[in-house]
């Protein structure tokens, strides 16, 4: 059989192209990927100093959140009507467990030897009363700014009390973004847990004066 004396090149240039055209493929995911995603978790703002209280042990409900935040992505406010769900920015655990246990470490430093259990471990010492809270809403706004009400129950032996809290974080820090969301978010936990533990001396005064 007699060869083409074209057909060697003609091969050679389809593979050239074809190889071409398989890296160009290749690049394509890498030119086109998503940078990765960054967490962040809940933390006290300032330093804790626990108070020289007598002690007080308290089971602390799961803190419950209104359902437009409790996701594993960051929430900022756009507008009245709208808001915007980050991808990228994220909570590094679920949002309703770092607020309450960011929440019981307030609480601690406001009683000083307080013994803070979370109700979800039904473990621990004899309780002398119960505080509960739900977040009714969480606004951050991409400068770091946000606002947050809350509703807080306390229960001590027969005693039960109800407040309202509407805290105002206003960032003053030099970054914004998600870093101060969460910052802010650690801080309104602060305001709560204060007015909490106010609940809560009304409460053990009036079981004490029986």
């Amino acid at each position: 059989m007699t060869r083409s004396p074209s057909a060697t090149p003609v091969r050679a240039s389809a593979t050239r192209r074809l190889a071409a055209l398989a890296l160009a493929v290749a690049l394509v995911p890498a030119c086109g990927s998503t940078p990765p995603s960054r967490f962040y978790v809940l933390a006290p703002t300032t330093e804790l100093n626990p108070a020289a209280e007598p002690e007080v042990h308290l089971g602390l409900e799961t803190v419950v959140l209104p359902d437009s935040v409790d996701r594993p992505q960051m929430v900022t406010v756009v507008s009245a009507h709208e808001r915007r769900v980050s991808e990228l920015d994220r909570w590094a655990e679920p949002l309703t467990v770092g607020a309450t246990r960011v929440l019981g470490q307030y609480l601690e430093a406001e009683f000083g030897a307080t013994s803070v259990v979370p109700l979800r471990n039904r473990y621990g010492p004899e309780l002398d009363g119960v505080v509960a809270v739900e977040v009714l809403t969480f606004d951050a706004r991409p400068s770091g700014d946000s606002t947050l009400v809350a509703r807080v129950d306390v229960q001590i032996g027969n005693w039960r009390q109800s407040g309202r809290v509407a805290s105002t974080f206003d960032n003053t820090f030099g970054d914004s973004g998600a870093p101060a969301v969460a910052r802010g978010l650690s801080a309104h936990m602060g305001t709560v847990a204060h007015v909490a533990a106010e609940l809560v001396r009304a409460g053990l005064s009036a079981d004490a004066g029986g």
